[in-house]
């Protein structure tokens, strides 16, 4: 009995002797989750002292440097969500004329309506909002490049437009085979087949008049024809710096 005791004391006081430093080590190195599921990827400056903006908090979303008056700003390949890029809508809200925000562009599309959220902020913000396409640009990427009031095109740039999926929807939901007429169930006493067909009438338009007004000035007949019906225009970055150029394709 006399060695129990002493053999479970001495386990006891290693058990102690090793927890208390790790539990010291985890509270140090363990990172804490964050309170919200999204983050502001630009940390705010005060722009009256020109301060330099931080690197992004969530490296390969949104990063950003320069100072609070000369962002630069670059862009994931993958388009997010609205709510990924709140940071950015600030400093777009709370421009000065002297603001010049340069957005670099790379990749392959993403969340459609957060082209509509931008083309909103970018349209009203006093700043002088520059796209930098540094690479091919596609479906959502290549609409936010045409957004900008100055767009700079390199070598190997290129463009790819198509359709938004909700205009596709468009196209398809009067066909009881696709989407909307398979949806079952009901919201406020209407089917959800028909709040999903009016939804993508709702969006298909908002997206068509985007196009309009910013992509179909610079495409062809021919090229405007087949992105109607579904199709993937492509245009070289050298090719599309020349119809910018001359205002027209």
């Amino acid at each position: 009995m006399k060695y129990f005791k002493l053999i479970t004391s001495t386990i006891i006081a290693i058990v102690i002797l090793v927890s208390v430093p790790l539990a010291v080590y985890a509270r140090i190195w363990v990172p804490t989750l964050p309170e919200n599921n999204y983050t502001s990827h630009i940390v705010l400056v005060d722009n009256k002292e020109g301060v330099s903006v931080e690197e992004a908090v969530v490296p390969g979303i949104i990063g950003a440097s320069g100072t609070a008056e000369n962002l630069e700003v670059y862009f994931s390949d993958t388009i997010q969500s609205p709510m990924a890029y709140t940071a950015l809508a600030v400093q777009l809200e709370k421009a000065t004329p002297d603001t010049v925000i340069t957005i670099h562009l790379i990749g392959f599309g993403g969340n459609a309506d957060t082209v509509l959220y931008l083309e909103n902020l970018i349209s009203r913000s006093k700043a002088t909002v520059i796209m930098d396409v540094d690479g091919s640009v596609y479906s959502a990427h290549a609409m936010i490049a045409m957004l900008g009031k100055q767009i700079n095109i390199g070598k190997y740039g290129h463009f790819m437009f198509h359709y938004p999926a909700a205009m596709n929807y468009k196209r398809e939901y009067v066909d009881p085979a696709t989407i909307c007429p398979l949806l079952t169930g009901v919201d406020r006493g209407i089917p959800n087949s028909v709040n999903c067909a009016n939804e993508m009438k709702f969006s298909a338009k908002e997206f068509e008049d985007i196009f309009q007004a910013k992509i179909a000035p610079y495409l062809t007949a021919e090229e405007i024809k087949r992105y109607h019906q579904g199709y993937q225009v492509h245009v070289s970055g050298p090719e599309m710096a020349r119809r910018l150029e001359a205002g027209h394709a």
